[in-house]
Parts: structure tokens; sequence; C-alpha cells
């Protein structure tokens, strides 16, 4: 993916993750250190071959720019792939995308059950998200998220997804770090 492809795929993620959260952080809440890192984080993701080989990244921007493009459906299974790899983000516009019905039909238990995940690493935003998610549930359908976030956690729960993650990267640095000689 492309230098300006990836700068697209990272503003269509922020445009839908505020759009999303409607609550969107104050700069001012991000340390010298964090800013730091942030943009540390994004060049290194600029580079094509670490965002190509960060599968989590690679489906995320994939989804985005489906999103983007229309093909909403395709968007879903791209953001479903890279939740698959613990991607808060991407686990934030599955619930969305489920809340709105895009890509499939609405489906409000099941996207509660999608921004409880994203929310698992108490992300603020995510947080308010999900709390607002959970008011405008009936008692039926709080019973029926909780129900369907046991299935979504038995394959998307960070340790699942992190595994999957260092597994991915792993076998990808082996390749990389391959033996020249023989």
């Amino acid at each position: 993916m492309s230098k300006t492809g990836m700068l697209a795929g990272c503003m269509g993620m922020l445009w839908i993750g505020l759009a999303m959260a409607q609550t969107p952080a104050p700069a001012n809440q991000l340390s010298p250190d964090d800013l730091k890192h942030l943009r540390l984080t994004h060049s290194l993701m600029d580079i094509p071959t670490i965002a190509d080989k960060h599968p989590d990244v690679y489906y995320r921007n994939l989804g985005v720019q489906a999103y983007q493009d229309g093909y909403k459906d395709q968007a879903l299974s791209l953001l479903l792939k890279s939740a698959s790899y613990a991607d808060k983000i991407a686990q934030a516009m599955v619930a969305t995308m489920y809340w709105n019905g895009e890509g499939v039909p609405v489906d409000r238990p099941r996207a509660y059950a999608w921004m409880d995940l994203a929310a698992d690493r108490s992300y603020r935003d995510f947080l308010i998200q999900r709390e607002r998610y959970w008011s405008q549930l009936s008692a039926s359908e709080q019973q029926r998220a909780l129900e369907i976030g046991r299935e979504v956690y038995a394959y998307y729960a960070d340790k699942r997804g992190l595994d999957r993650l260092q597994m991915k990267l792993g076998a990808t640095a082996a390749q990389a770090l391959g033996s020249h000689t023989g």
C-alpha cells in the first residue's frame, strides 16, 4: 500500500472513529511522550513494508478504504480480520457498522458486544460509546448482548487476538531474518 493509501486509510479511520465516538479526545490529554510515540508509530506505519506485514493495520486500512468506496459488506469483512488481531479501532468500527446497519442488518445487541470488546482496554471514547449503546438497549436486548458478547469474546478477545498477532509477526520476522547461507 502506498504512503498516500496509508494516509487515506489513517484519515478515514480517524474520521470514522471520531464520528462513531462523537466525543473526540482533546489534544491536551496526550503527554509529550505520548505524542512522540504516536508520531514515531505513524512514521513507521508510513513505510509500506511495515504496515503490510502488520495484519491488524493492513486489514483495517483495507477495510477503511472499502468503507470509503461504498463497499460496506467488504469493509465489514476486512475489519473483522483486523479485529481478530485485537485491533480496538477495527472492533469499534465493527460495532458502529452493526449499530447503524452498514453492510449488515442493524443488530444493536451485537453492536454493544463489539463496543464492549473495543472498550476493554479502557479507551475513553470507546467506554463512553459502549455506555451510550447500553443505555439505548431494552432489557431483552441487553440480555442478548451479553449472550452475543460471550461468542465475540471467545474468538476476538485480546489474549487470543494478540497471540495471533504475535504469531503472524514472528513468522514475518523469521522470513525476513532467515539464513542466507543455506
